[in-house]
């Protein structure tokens, strides 16, 4: 039986996560991630970093200096 893997991510990195799995989901199921999963699943992590930069960069939150 192989060891179970651990993994702890930060908040960021939990939210840019979620944003990617949210985005390759729609992938599958609009038939776009069957012909190379792996590059697709890529894709999406990149699409969601560069959505949370532009959030980052767009977007001043309470507490934030402009």
């Amino acid at each position: 039986m192989s060891e179970p893997l651990y993994v702890n991510l930060q908040p960021g990195e939990q939210a840019i996560t979620m944003a990617a799995a949210q985005i390759y989901a729609a992938y599958v199921i609009s038939g776009q991630a069957k012909a190379d999963p792996e590059a697709t699943l890529k894709q999406a992590a990149l699409e969601a970093i560069r959505l949370a930069r532009f959030v980052d960069e767009n977007v001043i939150a309470p507490g934030e200096m402009a």
